[in-house]
């Protein structure tokens, strides 16, 4: 009795030694999260007494990541793998493009060009500035290519200005039809030009670093903010939660696979000037899945002032693969060209097509998209919904969403393909219901042909598929 009194207490505390070192072991494996804050030092450990300071320097090891709250950074990230939220009290942390200039610095120069040289002059509203100014502040570093800017905000006026020209002067242009991406030239109040290049030329430093901007008063009086080229957060197989980004020149969040963006504000995104394509484009989504990606969610967002679309699926299909998983819900789009955007077609090599499978805009909110949203560059299908290229029906649902407002609903060229249904357009007098990408064939809602419009709607997507309701 006695001994085995003695070989059940070994055994017991056998079982607590195990239990304990299993204990130490669960708690040695969870992996640690890098506390950053912008007022801490890359040479910290990275705990929340002593953050790290930059993003970019967390990521390399590769674990989350909390951002404190209420701080700014100013930084292009490229995550692959570490999760992204927030930490302390406050406004959700920041990623911000925007490069800062003072006024009554005399940074400003008045000018004309001539044979490619500037020559300072006074009198042609002309105004020239040079973007590599050491009294910038803000984003001021990272790639060559920065200084190609796609919106710039007014900061004494608080004045959104966004209409970036292909041309400086008329007399550079193909011919004088005045349209949104191409042959703009620089003519009205704060139209500004950069650069002519197009036709997949090689882009330097050098062809961003100067800014002219069309002037009445003298722009020295005012203080600037630039938005700067590249994307907010580059991110695949992670979450970023709780992280406003704005202020940068191409996209907000530009999405790989197995991703999940929540709670996150989404602002003055998009404008700068697409690098080596054939011709005159402007970069602009909130989010972006762009290829056959697979497995993301986006959800209670608010996506806000983007030069293109709020949301999107695009691009091509691979090999033998295709864009699958993909679902936007319960977001708020507000003052986009488009809150949503779908362009899929088979792949230009291979030939192989695949319908994007399980991908969904659904439960969302969308307000005054499709009007001028600050970029000052309307075009005829900036509508809430844009569809491009649907080789068969789509298995995309479009559905439960409500549109307030806007230039219009649809725009699309194969809308009966649409698996679109059990939305609701709150909708103003002569709001658009469906238009192609011309413009020229439309559908227009007033209330004296209310019955007639809804008609021709439905025929046209394929049956009774809207609630309407005048706001």
């Amino acid at each position: 009795m006695k001994m085995n009194l003695i070989h059940d207490c070994i055994k017991l505390v056998f079982v607590i030694i195990s239990l304990a070192f299993c204990k130490g072991a669960l708690a040695s494996s969870k992996i640690l999260p890098i506390y950053v804050s912008s007022r801490g030092s890359d040479k910290n450990i990275g705990t929340q007494k002593l953050p790290m300071k930059s993003i970019t320097a967390a990521l390399k090891y590769k674990r989350p990541i909390k951002l404190k709250r209420g701080d700014v950074f100013y930084e292009s990230i490229h995550d692959d793998g570490c999760d992204i939220s927030a930490y302390g009290n406050g406004e959700n942390p920041k990623v911000c493009g925007w490069k800062f200039v003072p006024a009554n610095k005399g940074l400003w120069v008045e000018g004309k060009m001539i044979n490619g040289n500037w020559i300072q002059t006074c009198g042609t509203h002309i105004w020239r500035i040079d973007l590599q100014t050491l009294l910038a502040t803000g984003r001021i570093s990272g790639n060559n290519l920065l200084n190609n800017i796609g919106l710039i905000i007014n900061t004494t006026t608080k004045e959104t200005i966004g209409h970036k020209c292909e041309y400086l002067y008329a007399d550079d242009c193909i011919d004088s039809i005045r349209d949104a991406q191409t042959n703009t030239f620089v003519n009205d109040e704060n139209d500004f030009w950069q650069c002519s290049k197009k036709d997949n030329v090689k882009f330097t430093s050098e062809d961003f670093q100067y800014l002219y901007i069309y002037c009445n008063k003298d722009p020295n009086q005012y203080a600037y903010a630039f938005s700067t080229y590249g994307n907010a957060i580059t991110v695949s197989n992670a979450k970023v939660e709780g992280v406003d980004v704005e202020g940068f020149g191409c996209h907000g969040l530009s999405c790989g696979s197995n991703v999940k963006i929540f709670h996150c504000k989404i602002n003055h995104i998009g404008g700068s000037q697409l690098l080596g394509y054939k011709s005159w484009v402007r970069y602009g989504n909130g989010v972006e899945f762009l290829g056959p990606k697979q497995n993301g969610e986006v959800a209670y967002n608010v996506i806000s002032y983007t030069f293109d679309c709020g949301s999107t699926i695009q691009g091509n299909c691979g090999d033998s693969s295709y864009a699958k998983n993909i679902i936007f819900h319960d977001n708020l789009f507000h003052n986009c060209r488009q809150a949503f955007e779908i362009w899929w077609v088979k792949n230009s090599k291979t030939g192989f097509y695949h319908d994007v499978e399980n991908c969904a805009f659904i439960n969302n909110i969308c307000k005054d998209n499709g009007h001028d949203n600050g970029f000052n560059s309307p075009e005829v299908h900036d509508t809430h919904i844009l569809t491009y290229s649907i080789g068969a029906k789509t298995s995309l649902r479009i559905k439960g969403n409500k549109f307030y407002g806007g230039n219009g609903l649809l725009t699309s060229g194969y809308s009966k393909l649409l698996t679109f249904d059990n939305n609701t357009y709150y909708l103003d007098e002569g709001a658009i219901l469906w238009t192609d990408y011309s413009g020229k064939y439309k559908i227009v809602y007033y209330k004296n042909n209310a019955n007639a419009a809804v008609k021709a709607f439905e025929h046209k997507v394929g049956g009774s598929k809207l609630k309407f309701k005048l706001r």
